[in-house]
């Protein structure tokens, strides 16, 4: 199955993971092709552009600091960060193309694979 039969077949919903992924921008980029051919968009609930935003801005969380010290806290921060911007800007670019959608759920229930299950279950059958 190649992405031009996926993109036309099936909606395709992304979270915040995929958009992070060091080679995110060569995937996209090839789905986007066939989104655009296909007329179709890609969708993101809009708790994924929020955590990408707090992403970015590269604070060394608690956890991480506990766990591995200040200073490889903060590495792991500013790469997350670094990575994140390049989701917000993959998000912004389908958005402008006509091919990108953000939507919420009735009721937002904190992260972002929550709002998703609620999603799914609701459509299951």
């Amino acid at each position: 199955m190649n992405l031009n039969t996926i993109t036309k077949d099936f909606k395709i919903f992304i979270d915040t993971c995929v958009l992070m992924h060091p080679h995110a921008e060569n995937f996209f980029k090839s789905l986007k092709k066939s989104l655009l051919l296909n007329q179709e968009k890609l969708y993101h609930h809009l708790s994924v552009k929020a955590q990408l935003h707090g992403l970015a801005k590269g604070d060394a969380q608690k956890n991480n600091i506990e766990k591995y010290g200040q200073y490889k806290a903060e590495k792991i921060a500013n790469q997350k960060a670094v990575d994140a911007k390049r989701g917000e800007k993959i998000i912004e670019e389908f958005k402008e193309e006509g091919c990108g959608q953000g939507f919420k759920t009735g009721k937002d229930i904190g992260a972002t694979d929550n709002n998703y299950v609620a999603l799914f279950t609701q459509y299951r059958h």
